[in-house]
């Protein structure tokens, strides 16, 4: 308890000694190592207001103190001063001395003063002029910050050093002249100076601070000495009213986003003595039409000329040897020359420069980021680099207008998306050194008739040539042995393609909504056709399924509404949901004796399914009754081999079906009985007038394991000696 007591009487005692006395209104603090000599202007129990004069001596208690310092805050937010008076016994001030005055309309700074403090008039909102003595040395961070009224302002010979952000968000602000003593200038001195119209800066100044202009909105003019060697970062940044800028003849470097923002300059001339321009210099410069770069400068940086709309052209030097990420982001480029001393592009280097037409790009091109053509819609030719290896991810990816590609001798690897929707582009020559194309590649190459798969590829990765709705013919080489989902999905037009012997698994939805494709062979190193693989095929014919196939996938089939027929193989154990829902012509299917399974759904709006043969002796497990149309339930037949007709009969949703009836050698029409109508059925089949109700399993006749007219010889020999 008595520590507690103690630390509040100590807080207690802090705050009432914040002076030493009080004489009319004014508080005053004695500064003990001028011998009690001199005393400074403390902050008060009461806030200043009004009109205050500070005497330049001043008496307490029979003793007479002389007055030579404002002390730190010592008007702190005294809202209500307009007007202060000081003596020229005053020879510094403090921190945040007037802090916050925002009715403070006018003050004199002494003559013997050589410091303004810190934050000295920050805020001071109606402060329109001060006149700063030849006395003055140095100005102090934050200083005159926020005097958004302060219009003029005399900076003397005698000023050598400037704080930070001295004069930010002093908007009434229109001229400044820089004396030529000042030695050192902090950053962000003028920001926000909205009003400036005109700066010059002293005679050797070396540097330009950065963010020192940043936001000067009514710029228009700058005097600058040719001693400037640094623009620093931001400096002009969001300079709006800024035009023709000559850069003095000594700067070597200009920082990142010097001028950015500055959407009203047209040009700029970069004098030789530059070599380095950072990253986002001329960013949103979207006026921008000229600009001269030096002989000497070693990289296009990032972001360097990003949105400038209007730069049409640009020389490069050939001191360049890369192209930094962005640089050209959505500039107004038409075309550009590439020296041969680039060696690298980064990613997206012309990303969405939607008015360039063609590039040259030199052979001494080494490497290549991702995306670095993205976009450019108008692009219609390019001749790549002779030595580079790999066109990396998007290069081209939405250049909707490239017809041409000169494509790199010796490269070996196209990237994901490479040229993905270049809807214009018709034939492309792959280099036979291509072991990979990527993922999407070509997709949506709308136009692309003729592509060539090299030799040393061995995957059709996803989406490779989706949405190829020109191309009719594709050759997969014998190096092919994996091809994924969607690889030839949307080719509407495809018509012919092999599919290699060392294929295993057909890709999820590979062939989706190739609309012509009407005949295709399957390898026997099939192990599943894969979901969707075929689905919306709509003029696929019946097609041979391999002996090595054991899944029919989900929806593997559906709306293949041109085929006819179909025989699931014996090896098949389990037929997904939706395999064949919508086939609308399919009329006969065969089940395979090795099915295990039938999904729900299966044969779905198979309205005209009419005959159905089942092989498996146990019946397969349907998962609902929709695994077949109502109208083959009702209207079509079941056969079923003759030892199992009771089990299919009894088993829920087999039967379903009206008719059900066993599985007879030779009865080709498939109703119970060999006589003369099966002969015309067989005939009709082989002279391609396709029954409906034809049992092909009962139709080899003389079991040479075909159906030829050799069967029609023994089915009528078996007849006649059977009368």
């Amino acid at each position: 308890m008595r520590i507690a007591v103690t630390l509040v009487l100590a807080c207690l005692a802090s705050t009432v000694l914040a002076y030493d006395f009080e004489v009319e209104g004014i508080y005053y603090t004695v500064y003990p190592s001028s011998g009690g000599t001199t005393v400074k202007i403390a902050r008060g129990d009461l806030p200043y207001s009004g009109e205050i004069v500070i005497p330049s001596e001043v008496t307490y208690q029979d003793r007479t103190y002389t007055v030579t310092h404002i002390g730190d805050s010592a008007f702190f937010n005294c809202t209500e001063l307009t007007s202060v008076s000081l003596p020229n016994s005053i020879t510094s001030t403090g921190w945040k001395a007037f802090y916050g005055c925002s009715g403070l309309e006018s003050i004199n700074i002494p003559n013997q003063a050589t410091y303004l403090g810190m934050y000295m008039f920050y805020g001071c909102t109606s402060l329109t002029y001060v006149n700063i003595p030849n006395s003055v040395e140095e100005i102090g961070d934050f200083a005159f910050a926020g005097c958004s009224s302060l219009a003029r302002i005399s900076i003397p010979n005698s000023v050598k050093y400037f704080g930070t952000c001295v004069f930010d968000e002093c908007s009434a602000l229109t001229i400044v002249n820089l004396p030529d003593s000042i030695i050192s200038m902090g950053t962000t001195t003028f920001r926000n100076c909205t009003n400036l119209t005109h700066a010059k800066l002293p005679k050797y100044f070396t540097k330009v601070k950065g963010f020192t202009f940043q936001a000067c909105q009514s710029l228009k003019t700058i005097e600058w000495p040719d001693s400037v060697t640094t623009i620093e970062w931001a400096a002009f940044d969001g300079c709006t009213s800024l035009t023709d800028i000559d850069i003095p003849p000594m700067v070597k470097t200009i920082e990142r986003g010097a001028f950015s923002g500055c959407s009203n300059m047209t040009s700029i001339y970069i004098p030789n003595s530059v070599t380095s321009i950072g990253e986002s210099a001329f960013f949103g410069c979207t006026r921008l039409e000229n600009v001269h770069l030096p002989d000497s400068l070693p990289a296009i940086e990032t972001f360097l000329f990003c949105e400038c709309d209007s730069l049409a052209s640009l020389t490069i030097p050939s001191s360049v040897t890369s192209i930094g990420r962005l640089a050209f982001n959505y500039s107004g480029l038409k075309s550009i020359v590439i020296p041969n001393s680039v060696k690298h592009f980064a990613p997206e280097a012309f990303y969405a420069c939607t008015r360039l037409t063609s590039v040259h790009m030199p052979d001494t091109v080494e490497t290549m980021g991702e995306s670095v053509f993205e976009y450019c819609d108008t692009l219609l030719s390019v001749r790549m680099p002779l030595y580079i290896d790999s066109i990396p991810e998007s290069t081209f990816k939405f250049c909707r207008h490239l017809k041409t590609v000169t494509m790199p001798t010796y490269l070996t690897k196209i990237g994901n998306f490479a040229f993905l929707e270049c809807e214009e582009l018709e034939q492309l020559e792959i280099p036979n050194t291509v072991s990979e194309i990527g993922k999407g590649a070509f997709k949506w190459c709308r136009s692309l008739v003729d592509v060539n798969i090299p030799d040393q590829v061995t995957t059709i990765e996803e989406e490779t040539f989706n949405g190829c709705s020109s191309i009719t013919e594709i050759v997969l080489p014998e190096s092919i042995t994996t091809v994924k989902r969607e690889a030839f999905a949307n080719c509407f037009k495809l018509t012919d393609i092999n599919l290699p012997n060392n294929l295993t698994a057909l890709g999820i939805r590979m062939f989706e909504n190739c609309y012509e494709l009407r005949e295709i062979e399957l390898p026997n190193s099939l192990t599943e056709i894969a979901p969707y693989a075929f689905v919306s095929c709509t003029s696929l014919q019946p097609l041979e399924i391999p002996a090595s196939v054991k899944v029919i996938g989900e929806d593997a089939f559906g709306s293949c509404k041109s085929m006819t027929h179909f025989t699931i193989p014996n090896t098949v154990i389990t037929v997904g949901n939706y395999a064949f829902c919508n086939c609308t012509a399919l009329r006969r299917v065969t089940i395979g004796s090795g099915v295990t399974s039938i999904g729900h759904d299966t044969f779905l709006r198979c309205n005209n399914l009419r005959n159905v043969t089942s092989l498996v002796l146990t019946p397969p497990e349907m998962l609902n009754e929709a695994c077949f149309d109502s109208y083959s339930y009702t209207r079509g037949s079941l056969h079923v081999p003759q030892d199992a007709l009771e089990a299919y009969q009894t088993t829920e949703w087999w039967s379903s079906f009206n008719k059900i009836v066993p599985l007879v050698h030779m009865d080709v029409n498939g109703d119970g009985i060999v006589s003369i109508n099966d002969i015309t059925t067989l005939i009709d089949f082989l002279l391609g007038q396709d029954q409906m109700s034809f049992v092909d399993v009962c139709s080899d006749v003389n079991g040479d394991g075909q159906i030829t007219v050799n069967d029609v010889v023994a089915l009528i020999d078996y007849l006649l000696s059977h009368l």
